[in-house]
């Protein structure tokens, strides 16, 4: 009984001390360091790995032995230009092998003059500033330029242009000073030339005499013999290489007939088709006003129809429509003619006014009587 007593309060001041202990402290007397760490090297057998792989050098060695590696290191590949044309990048699919269609391919450039995409067998590439002034002056002339894009253009290094647009530049200098060739200069106007030198004086840097563009016209034109073969084929010239018998058609058929276009516009009185040349389209609002009024003066419309009319900006209708809505006003007025509509009585300028208003309130019957003349006036061209 003693020994477990004893036992019983040696555990009592045990959990007492632990009360008391602070918690850092009672955090390293609980602590319980693990085993030492063992540094000794286990033992790998290094059959089970890999070799590691040789040296650069050595690998190199080893793949020389083989044929295709030894062409591929040893012999260089051929560098190509980089200005080259057809030169491409092959694919690793690709052959090599080069189709028609590839090797007939066209390489195209863009116009400096009219801005289109042609092949290069029809440009021309000039740095000459004697052929870049006389395409330059020629178009101008020709009016397929202004002076602003000219002007911009002689400035440039090189211009590429059609074959075509530099025997027009030609021959519009030719047309403009009413000559045929280089050999009439001397015949032209002074007036003309002096015309011509003051724009070519505007355009270069430096200013040239009468001599020098004869000279410079004559050599432009000496350059210029090569090309008249490849020059742009004209609608006429096409048209001459057809059949004289154009009555056949194709493969010795009859032609077609001649299509006729239909002309199905309606009029919105009469909700008829009578012709391109007996109706007409108006988004004028005088002869809309003389229109409605007249239809309603007529009894030929209701007001509650003229207005569904009236709420369109743009009006088709017959001819003899607005013609007879000018006789029925004068009809209603009990007139006979127009310059008397001011001598018609009160009450019927007040009814007439009173349909004028529904349509346009801020008319007054002196406007009124100006549309009517004027409209009346124009029926007579129509």
């Amino acid at each position: 009984m003693n020994d477990s007593k004893l036992k019983m309060n040696s555990i009592k001041l045990e959990e007492e001390s632990d009360d008391e202990m602070p918690v850092l402290e009672r955090m390293d007397y609980c602590f319980e360091y693990p085993n030492e760490i063992k540094l000794e090297e286990p033992d790998i057998d290094l059959e089970c790995f890999p070799a590691q792989p040789p040296l650069q050098n050595e690998y190199v060695q080893e793949l020389l032995k083989n044929d295709c590696y030894k062409q591929e290191l040893l012999v260089p590949k051929e560098e190509e230009p980089d200005d080259h044309q057809n030169f491409r990048q092959l694919d690793p699919s690709d052959d090599g092998s080069f189709s028609d269609s590839k090797r007939n391919s066209q390489v195209y450039r863009k116009c400096q003059v009219c801005n289109r995409l042609m092949s290069i067998e029809l440009m021309t590439k000039t740095e000459l500033n004697d052929s870049k002034l006389v395409l330059l002056v020629g178009s101008i002339l020709g009016g397929s330029m202004m002076f602003k894009e000219a002007k911009l253009l002689i400035s440039e290094p090189v211009i590429n242009a059609c074959h075509a647009h530099f025997s027009d530049a030609l021959d519009k200098i030719f047309v403009y000073f009413g000559i045929g060739n280089n050999g009439q200069m001397q015949d032209c106007s002074d007036a003309t030339i002096s015309e011509v030198i003051k724009l070519t004086a505007r355009l270069s840097p430096s200013p040239i005499s009468i001599e020098e563009f004869y000279y410079l016209l004559s050599n432009f034109t000496q350059k210029l013999r090569p090309l008249h073969n490849t020059v742009l084929e004209t609608k006429e010239r096409i048209s001459d290489r057809l059949p004289a018998n154009n009555n056949q058609g194709i493969y010795g058929l009859p032609p077609p007939p001649p299509r006729v276009r239909s002309y199905n516009k309606k009029c919105t009185v009469c909700h008829e088709a009578p012709g391109k040349d007996k109706i007409m389209t108006t988004r004028s609002r005088d002869k809309q006003l003389v229109l409605f009024v007249g239809l309603v003066l007529g009894v030929q419309k209701s007001i509650i129809e003229a207005q569904k009319l009236c709420s369109k900006s743009e009006l088709i209708f017959c001819k003899t429509h607005l013609k007879d809505a000018v006789v029925d006003i004068l009809k209603f007025l009990e007139i006979e003619h127009i310059h008397h509509m001011r001598l018609c009585s009160a009450d019927k300028k007040e009814k007439l006014m009173a349909a004028v208003h529904f349509f346009n309130p801020g008319t007054t019957f002196a406007d009124f009587v100006r549309v009517v003349n004027d409209t009346n006036r124009r029926l007579t061209f129509i």
